[in-house]
């Protein structure tokens, strides 16, 4: 089995992003982003269910968006998890 460990890489000197925005900066942004993506998602589930296809450059953004919320304040991230584990689809 491969070792997929890059043996060298200091763990100790990992550091975590800086925040750039607080939570209470971001959480308008987030939710934008947010609802984009849910209706991005169902859109596309629209869509497939017709028989259609999907525009993958409107998936990307929609990805983008939630992904600078998250660099932009890493505590978002914990906002993201408790988004999968409430919804699958998201």
């Amino acid at each position: 089995m491969k070792d997929f460990i890059n043996s060298d890489i200091n763990v100790e000197e990992i550091r975590p992003p800086e925040k750039i925005n607080t939570f209470e900066q971001e959480i308008d942004d987030a939710q934008f982003a947010h609802n984009n993506a849910s209706q991005v998602i169902k859109d596309y589930i629209e869509e497939v269910q017709k028989g259609g296809t999907i525009d993958m450059h409107i998936a990307n953004e929609a990805v983008q968006d939630c992904m600078q919320s998250v660099l932009r304040t890493p505590d978002a991230m914990m906002l993201m998890t408790h988004l999968k584990n409430k919804d699958d689809k998201t």
